[in-house]
């Protein structure tokens, strides 16, 4: 970070136009293996989404708890070493995704 003049929220934006850039790209060209499975059936997917309100705000949510993180992230990294950022990602691991995943969660079919 330390090469580069730019700021933490641009990085963020420029991360966030790579992903939804690379889905819009390759979901449609995966979307001709639905019929093989219904994990590329994209349709079904965006019903499940948009008629599940949890599922919906889950997901916008996850969405925002990540783009904050990477935006603190980055702004920390500017500051302090790379080891204390990986420290950082590494204990956001342990604190948020392992209690989340360790616990059983209903799946509605």
């Amino acid at each position: 970070m330390e090469k580069y003049s730019i700021t933490p929220l641009y990085a963020v934006g420029l991360e966030g136009f790579f992903g939804a850039t690379t889905i819009i790209i390759f979901m449609p060209v995966l979307a001709t293996w639905a019929s093989r499975s219904t994990f590329f059936d994209l349709p079904r997917g965006w019903h499940q989404m948009i008629g599940n309100p949890t599922v919906l705000w889950s997901g916008v949510v996850i969405a925002l708890s990540i783009a904050f993180f990477n935006f603190f992230g980055l702004s920390v990294t500017r500051h302090v070493s790379a080891s204390s950022r990986s420290l950082t990602v590494r204990s956001y691991f342990l604190l948020f995704f392992v209690p989340t995943h360790s616990t059983r969660i209903p799946v509605a079919h």
